[in-house]
């Protein structure tokens, strides 16, 4: 009896262990794409230093499919944007552009929580911090040392 619910919390383990792995949006996506994005995604996990391997594969999964998720949204606007251009004039080629560029901005405002909650997972508040300064290329520290040195 002991034996089979040893066997029985194993394979529990086992289903939720899986369960919890991230998988990574690569599908229709061109492999150099994916294979850059990933590798870029690799190089802000190495910086955090985690010791956890399956804990540093996640972060990687989750950064590399916010930024397929970004690029998804950004694809979106401007093929709107260029379809609108190519056939309609005047207010209704604007009123089109300015339709698009409000779709996007409601698409990145409804994944914009889901990214550090996913990382949260895995990182503590100053990783996840960490995190969106290597995807930004630290953006927010540069612009606030330029506007502290005007």
């Amino acid at each position: 009896m002991i034996q089979k619910s040893g066997i029985m919390f194993l394979l529990l383990m086992a289903v939720v262990i899986t369960a919890g792995a991230v998988d990574l949006d690569r599908e229709g996506r061109d492999p150099a794409y994916v294979e850059s994005i990933v590798k870029r995604s690799q190089k802000i996990v190495d910086k955090l230093e985690l010791t956890d391997t399956v804990a540093a594969r996640e972060v990687t999964t989750i950064i590399a499919n916010r930024y397929f998720k970004l690029n998804d949204i950004y694809e979106t606007r401007d093929t709107k944007v260029k379809l609108a251009k190519e056939t309609l004039t005047g207010d209704a080629k604007q009123e089109a552009v300015k339709a698009a560029e409000a779709e996007k901005d409601a698409a990145l405002y409804r994944t914009h929580f889901a990214f550090p909650a996913d990382l949260s997972l895995y990182l503590d508040a100053k990783q996840i911090d960490a995190v969106k300064d290597g995807m930004t290329y630290g953006v927010v520290m540069v612009t606030y040392k330029a506007t502290v040195d005007m």
